[in-house]
């Protein structure tokens, strides 16, 4: 019971350190374009109607 115990704390202890880095990965923005990325690689576009660009949100991603 006591091995049991000790392997459950050192599961909790691993799963809380993982989930500490994910959240901050998370808060930290990639500021990179998919565009910056992949510049010596290959070129990068997007081809868009009117309804894509209607949307504020989706415009603004689409000019990014």
């Amino acid at each position: 019971m006591k091995r049991f115990a000790m392997l459950a704390a050192a599961g909790l202890l691993t799963f809380s350190a993982a989930n500490a880095q994910f959240r901050q990965r998370q808060q930290e923005p990639d500021t990179k374009t998919l565009k910056e990325a992949y510049k010596d690689y290959f070129m990068v576009g997007v081809a868009v109607n009117q309804r894509n660009i209607s949307n504020p949100e989706e415009a603004a991603i689409v000019t990014r």
